[in-house]
């Protein structure tokens, strides 16, 4: 009997343990069917024209992402106030737009929620909102086509309210002149760019360069290089609005690279007193003038007459000449002074024949005698008769300059003397094939000239030739090479390969457009000269040797280790996003030995053209220039595994950055010119504002402060 009850009671807890697991699981398995049916919920769906919107690939997570593509979905295909409802919930969620936000695992996506609602409500003519949105989109990421679309609210908002009553304001600064002389290779223009009544600046252009202007501002000030030409360069900076109304400035510069011209006539000693006659020639204007360093006003002439007596020191062999130009240039003369003591009778009687020649009595010598009686009484027809007889060329003397040199300057000073017994008829200066034109303007027998003369990198060939009134020329060839110090040489810039760009976005068959963006890409940065490119064809055989691909570089789960791949420094990868009528694309450097990325840039191509591809490449490119500019300057304190250089924020110095270290060389030869002595190289660790400190990767010998660097 109490057998019987245990089994029982056995029975009965079997029973209701059976039944109650059997309910547990029914109830999970109820509670699994509604989290799923949530997730998968697609009551937002809609149906237009046949298709259905509103789904998306795989499970539908109800997570910010999920919101976020749906909205990206219904936005592209122009059901904007379903995508208003999606990006609204996906704020909810997360609020802050961000490039490469972390979905889950190592996943990551761009996410701009707050850009595509204003996008959305712009298509809407929700004007307000949609600078709303915008607005707090840019305030926590920096996109292309934020700014674009932030453009066309304010140009529908000003139009909507008629804000626009004047053209904008150009004012240039510097210079201060209208018309300004200089020998320099560029110019650097500063002003500023206003719209005085409620609009906004969207362009700039200085000369036939653009400035980039991506989101138009109130006010836009101007700082930029121009580069010159010789002769005279009209500079035109132009401001337009967003309603297309513009306003000018502009400033001559004009170009000039050579030196006065010094001619000389007479040059004689009486006692103590030099008489010098003869004049100084240029283009632009004298501005000065000095005699064994007293300085005298120019008065801005194109030729200025010489007749100056000087005293002299008794032993005084030459007087230092020096004219000065508007320009900047130079021209020293060291002018014998013949007849005076220690100089040979023949030279002296030499200059009587040329005083005759020209007029001058003989009695500026102090000297008398029948033999040059004749030549005063018959100056035109002496001189007449020493052109015909005359059968010795101009001879022509270079300083400092031999038949073949080298230098690593970007320009070298021809300077010399031309003298001919009679007179010079015509001296000019040939480079590289260019005739330069006419320094003479009158006929004298000595003249000083100098030249500014600008050198390509390679062999440069500059002739300089005197023709004498006989018609007897003279040539002096030169030839220059032009070397480039190893550090800055192309091929000692960053090491950076070109990755493929992923695509993302629609479905389906590429663009042709989209089919453009790796090759124009590449074309960029070729272009801009500021990395030493590595394109997808070497980048792939790097790969290949490495068992590597092109995620593996930047992907924080694969890490790349030092020294992994030899070849490169940095690359290049990012994404394309295409639309149904639009693109974005987005690129990053990132470092190969660590991963992380460097910089992060972005276009935004409204129309999917080649033609727009090609343009907002070269905008990419520059970005990536400008943000990572090719900065120098110098050690402040040294040490052997760590440094800190001058240069940090307010110079676009940024981590992960490499540099050179290196130490400027001794002058060699008679033309100025270095090689640098490389120390070393450092990477950028940390960042402030007018400094950084960096790890040392290699150097040779201890460093010291004041040692320069060169980004790479």
């Amino acid at each position: 009997m109490k057998r019987n009850r245990i089994t029982a009671i056995h029975t009965l807890i079997h029973t209701l343990t059976h039944a109650l697991v059997v309910m547990a699981l029914i109830a999970f398995m109820t509670f699994v069917a509604v989290v799923i049916s949530s997730c998968m919920k697609t009551d937002s769906t809609i149906t237009k024209d046949g298709i259905r919107y509103g789904f998306t690939e795989g499970t539908f997570r109800a997570r910010w992402w999920s919101y976020y593509d749906r909205g990206v979905f219904y936005s592209e295909n122009g059901n904007f106030q379903e995508a208003i409802r999606d990006f609204t919930s996906a704020t909810e969620r997360r609020s802050d737009d961000e490039w490469r936000a972390r979905t889950y695992g190592m996943h990551r996506t761009d996410y701009f929620p707050h850009r595509e609602l204003g996008v959305a409500h712009y298509k809407l003519k929700q004007y307000e909102e949609a600078k709303a949105e915008l607005e707090k989109s840019l305030d926590t990421a920096d996109s292309a086509k934020a700014k674009y679309y932030l453009n066309l609210v304010k140009k529908a908002i000003i139009e909507g309210k008629m804000l626009d009553t004047r053209p904008p304001t150009v004012k240039i600064t510097s210079p201060s002149k209208k018309i300004i002389y200089t020998n320099a290779l560029s110019y650097r223009i500063k002003g500023e760019a206003e719209a005085p009544d409620d609009t906004y600046v969207s362009s700039v252009s200085v000369g036939d360069m653009p400035l980039l202007i991506e989101l138009s501002t109130p006010k836009f000030a101007i700082d930029t290089d121009v580069q010159l030409k010789d002769g005279k360069n009209t500079v035109k900076v132009t401001a337009t609005d967003l309603m297309g109304k513009s306003a000018s400035d502009e400033v001559e510069i004009i170009v000039d690279r050579e030196g006065p011209v010094i001619a000389l006539d007479e040059v004689s000693i009486t006692g103590k007193t030099a008489t010098i006659k003869g004049a100084i020639f240029d283009n632009s204007g004298i501005q000065s003038y000095s005699l064994n360093a007293t300085e005298y006003d120019g008065g801005s002439l194109r030729e200025f007459p010489l007749d100056i007596q000087v005293e002299t020191l008794q032993d005084a062999q030459t007087i230092t000449l020096l004219a000065k130009d508007l320009a900047g240039n130079e021209t020293r003369a060291e002018i014998p002074l013949r007849g005076s003591a220690g100089v040979a009778g023949e030279n002296a009687a030499g200059n009587i024949l040329l005083l005759a020649a020209n007029g001058v009595s003989d009695a500026s010598f102090g000297m008398a005698g029948s033999g040059v009686a004749q030549n005063v009484v018959f100056p035109i027809l002496w001189a007449g008769l020493l052109y015909i007889f005359d059968t010795t060329p101009p001879s022509i003397s270079l300083k400092d300059l031999t038949d073949t040199q080298e230098t690593y300057l970007e320009s070298i000073m021809t300077e010399g003397i031309a003298t001919d017994d009679s007179k010079l008829k015509s001296l000019t200066i040939t480079i590289n094939g260019q005739v330069g034109e006419e320094l003479l303007n009158r006929q004298f027998k000595t003249y000083h000239f100098a030249r500014l003369v600008n050198l390509r990198v390679g062999i440069n060939f500059i002739t300089v030739e005197a023709e004498d009134m006989g018609n007897n020329k003279t040539s002096k060839p030169i030839t220059v090479i032009r070397k480039v110090q190893k550090v800055r040489q192309l091929g000692s810039r960053m090491i950076v390969g070109m990755s493929p760009l992923k695509r993302e976005g629609i479905k389906g068959e590429k663009s042709l457009a989209v089919e453009t963006v790796d090759e124009y890409l590449l074309k960029s940065f070729d272009g801009q000269k500021r990395f030493n490119t590595i394109d997808r064809s070497g980048l792939d055989v790097i790969l290949r040797e490495q068992k590597l691909s092109a995620s593996n570089l930047v992907n924080p789960a694969t890490a790349i280790r030092p020294g992994r791949i030899v070849a490169t420094e940095a690359i290049v990868t990012g994404s394309i996003i295409e639309g149904t009528e639009d693109i974005v694309v987005s690129a990053h450097i990132a470092d190969t030995e660590t991963s992380p990325v460097i910089l992060s840039e972005d276009v935004y191509i409204p129309y999917k053209t080649v033609s727009e591809v090609e343009k907002q490449m070269d905008v990419l490119a520059f970005k990536f220039k400008r943000d990572m500019p090719m900065v120098e300057g110098m050690v402040t304190r040294a040490g052997d595994k760590s440094i800190i250089i001058d240069a940090g924020d307010d110079k676009h110095i940024r981590k992960g950055m490499r540099f050179y270290l290196f130490r400027e060389g001794k002058v060699t030869g008679k033309v100025p010119g270095k090689e640098d002595e490389v120390l070393g190289e450092a990477k950028v660790k940390d960042t402030y504002k007018e400094s950084s400190t960096a790890e040392v990767i290699r150097k040779s010998g201890k460093l010291k402060v004041l040692d320069k660097i060169i980004m790479k």
